[in-house]
């Protein structure tokens, strides 16, 4: 459950209780469910208590062995996860998919590009670090593009990341070597998500985002 209060400015925090989450045990994990997934997306919030951190891990694990891809949104309590569980899920994650302040927590360094830099050796392939105003910037192999935001009147952030982790492994999920897509594409589903209110009923159709981006796409 998750109260969320925005201000005037269409800026949010939210007071969430994770009830039953903590609970799951990794001998409640449906092996053969998890193996027969395209993509398995875990936030930091799995990491944050035992039994559901190894419940967590253990669907990573899964994943990895069956090659699914995996990508992980480290989310705002990262940082009481311990330091080991955050290495292995690192070493475990191919997408990972942090904000500004989550991307130094993980890192230890102050300086964006090195943060990246620094996470990209720690095991994922691909970052895709959300800037938030300011667009994005997607690292992978050769790849380092910053990708501005495009420009609209905000109503509601809440969601806005997750907005934008969803439309980018959707993005990757049908174009996995296209990153600056990728990037553009989730730009344009987190800017249509926070012209309305609320997280989940402000999420755009595909149809809708690529009408946008032929709108739109040029301007950035």
């Amino acid at each position: 459950m998750v109260v969320s209060v925005v201000d005037r400015k269409g800026e949010r925090t939210m007071f969430s209780y994770r009830g039953a989450n903590v609970r799951l045990k990794p001998n409640e994990i449906d092996s053969n469910y998890v193996r027969k997934a395209k993509l398995l997306h875990l936030s930091g919030y799995t990491l944050v208590q035992s039994p559901q951190r190894e419940a967590g891990l253990k669907c990573a694990q899964l994943a990895k062995q069956s090659g699914i891809l995996i990508s992980f949104d480290p989310g705002p309590l990262i940082h009481l996860a311990k330091p080991a569980a955050i290495r292995r899920i690192l070493r475990l994650t191919d997408v990972l998919l942090p904000n500004s302040g989550e991307v130094r927590s993980l890192s230890g360094h102050r300086n964006v590009s090195q943060c990246v830099e620094t996470l990209l050796n720690a095991g994922p392939k691909i970052v895709g670090l959300k800037l938030g105003k300011r667009g994005c910037l997607i690292a992978g192999g050769d790849v380092r593009i910053r990708i501005p935001a495009f420009e609209v009147k905000v109503v509601d952030t809440t969601g806005a990341g997750d907005a934008w982790g969803a439309g980018f492994v959707a993005a990757l999920l049908r174009e996995p070597t296209d990153l600056a897509r990728a990037g553009k594409f989730a730009n344009a589903v987190a800017a249509l998500a926070i012209t309305k209110t609320g997280a989940r009923a402000s999420l755009p159709s595909r149809r809708k985002v690529e009408d946008f981006l032929a709108k739109h796409g040029n301007d950035v």
